[in-house]
């Protein structure tokens, strides 16, 4: 943010979140920084955390509690993580699909009045779910298919 020839203020950083990282230190450092100057996060990736494509297996807590919370609130594992991800992230969550009615119901889960808001409750158990399991090696940006990308 010092540097000399920054001409304009950064507005925005895009970055792959999901719950494990809320106990990263680095997160916390990053979230802290982004607070401190103004700067909006854009999160994406946060379904990772159900279509196996972290480079670790060791996501029991939160799976459990996700299949837990599915039965009693009556949304999926992906609508659930996106909730939380549009309520706590206090950002931009940034999602894809294929498929038109999916995306209807993304953009419907967002909304400020939709009947299915979930409780703070909820949302703590999510977090506490991820933090058991812990924060190390729960990036897909880092699996070695993305890090053979980069190198290409």
């Amino acid at each position: 943010m010092d540097a000399s020839d920054l001409r304009h203020k950064i507005q925005a950083n895009e970055y792959e979140f999901n719950p494990f990282l809320l106990s990263d230190p680095d997160f916390q450092a990053l979230r802290a920084f982004e607070i401190k100057h103004e700067i909006i996060n854009m999160n994406y990736g946060v379904l990772t955390v159900l279509n196996g494509k972290l480079p670790t297996a060791t996501t029991s807590a939160l799976l459990e509690t996700l299949k837990a919370q599915s039965k009693t609130t009556g949304l999926s594992s992906a609508e659930l993580l996106l909730s939380w991800a549009n309520d706590r992230l206090d950002g931009v969550v940034v999602s894809s699909t294929s498929r038109s009615d999916r995306a209807v119901e993304t953009v419907a889960l967002f909304l400020s009045d939709h009947p299915t808001r979930l409780a703070d409750g909820v949302y703590d158990q999510i977090e506490q779910a991820a933090a058991r399991d812990g924060f190390e090696g729960k990036v897909f940006y880092k699996h070695r298919h993305m890090e053979a990308v980069v190198a290409a």
